[in-house]
């Protein structure tokens, strides 16, 4: 896989792959972008730190919560096509 800022590119040929080890690294990478999610989701709903932090900051973990929400259903959807 080649994955860089705004583009992510995957070529695979299921013949040549190891589509159960590739399935549980995504299902894997799945997990730790929802456990970073749900982090950043309490974070952005505590009040405290919405009032204390600069508005920069809570706009980066924003942003930071959606990558990581794309980034879950791409591959959701990656493993699906491979199973």
């Amino acid at each position: 896989a080649l994955v860089g800022r705004g583009f992510t590119a995957y070529a695979l040929v299921r013949e040549s792959v190891d589509a159960e080890k590739l399935v549980a690294k995504f299902r894997k990478d799945i997990e730790k972008d929802q456990v970073y999610a749900e982090r950043t989701r309490a974070k952005l709903a505590n009040e405290g730190f919405l009032a204390s932090a600069p508005a920069e900051v809570v706009a980066r973990e924003r942003e930071k919560l959606a990558e990581a929400e794309a980034r879950a259903a791409k591959l959701a959807r990656f493993v699906e096509e491979l199973a």
